[in-house]
Formats: structure tokens, sequence, C-alpha cells
């Protein structure tokens, strides 16, 4: 539990600091942050470059497994600190950050009811899509998480989630029922679909 208390109070100093941060200065930050990481985190390293062999299925120098492996970290430090930012933009600079094609569709979709679920990938930064989506006036937006351990740091993350505006479902016995509920009252629902978390899809 203390450890727990100890990240969450580390997530909260860090977003602090950071909104404060001229973003020329945080892409410097992130991209330092990522490339430590890469150095410092062997383990991960080892899975990421492991990833990134099997996705490329083999054709790739190790030069370039180098490359990609900390091209990724540096990605996810970048993912940490746009997020972190998030918090201290008006829906007008979140908007004005976004190109959108066929956007038509979810409101053509969402029109007709009940509500769309959207079938989403893990890639890029899912929240600033689900932040944009908070700022059309006429939508509810609701998503379903997998809980996260420690226990503190998921349930600062849903705080973080429902400060600008989503209806957050954590995946559980209960998420069905909530789905079908959020469906029904014509949200969006979103849910983030690629991952095989009970270890028996193709591989």
């Amino acid at each position: 539990m203390l450890n727990g208390k100890l990240i969450v109070s580390a997530y909260k100093l860090a977003s602090s600091i950071i909104k404060a941060i001229p973003d020329r200065l945080l892409s410097r930050i992130s991209n330092a942050l990522g490339r430590c990481a890469y150095r410092l985190s062997s383990s991960k390293r080892v899975l990421v470059e492991r990833n990134m062999h099997r996705t490329h299925e083999g054709q790739i120098t190790n030069h370039e497994l180098r490359q990609m492996t900390r091209q990724a970290f540096i990605s996810y430090a970048k993912y940490w600190t746009d997020s972190a930012k998030m918090q201290s933009l008006t829906d007008y600079q979140i908007d004005a950050g976004f190109t959108v094609e066929g956007f038509e569709h979810i409101e053509d979709s969402w029109s007709e009811g009940p509500g769309p679920i959207l079938a989403l990938p893990h890639l890029g930064g899912w929240e600033w899509a689900g932040r944009w989506l908070t700022c059309r006036p006429k939508f509810e937006v609701t998503v379903v998480v997998e809980p996260q351990q420690p226990k503190e740091l998921f349930e600062f993350m849903i705080s973080y989630r429902e400060s600008f505006g989503m209806n957050v479902i954590p995946l559980g016995p209960n998420a069905g029922k909530e789905v079908i509920k959020a469906i029904k009252n014509n949200h969006v629902v979103c849910l983030l679909c690629d991952r095989d978390i009970e270890g028996q899809g193709s591989k």
C-alpha cells in the first residue's frame, strides 16, 4: 500500500511540474527520459526487442532492432508526459490540435442509436482521442479499462480520465451490464480490445 501511495504521489508531483513546462522543452525532457529508461530497464528492453523482432518476422538487423527499441521507449515516455500535459489544456486547445477523418460515421451511428461501440487498438495516446470526443457537445463517452496494480495507481488513473469527462468502467464481473447500460443511454463506448488478456490468442 505504501509503495502504491508513493507511486501516485510521484505521478501527481510530476504532473504538476510538467504542466508548467513549455512544449519544446518538454519534448526534449521526454526524449531524455525515454533514452534513460532504454538504458536502465534491461528486462523491459529485452521484452520490447523480442516483440520488435517478432513483428518484423526476423527480417531486421541488430542495429535496426536497437534503434526501433530505443524509439519505442522514447515514444512511451512522450505518451506519459503528453498525458500529464493534457490536463492543463482547454477544450479549444485540444480541438485545435486534432485533424479528424471519417468522424461522420460515428455521428451517424450515434444519431440512429443506440450508442455505438468503438473497437480500438492500443496505439498512440488514446486518452487524447477520448478527451477530444468529450469535447463534442452532445456525446457522452464511456471507456472500459483493465485494472492495474497497485490499486492506488489504478484509482488515480480512473480519476485522471474522469477529470476530463470520461465515464470509466473497470473490467470485471459487472462490466458487461455497465456497458449495456451505457449503450442504452446512447453513450459512445470505447473498447481497447486488441490485447489477449487470457493468453489464448493466435501467436
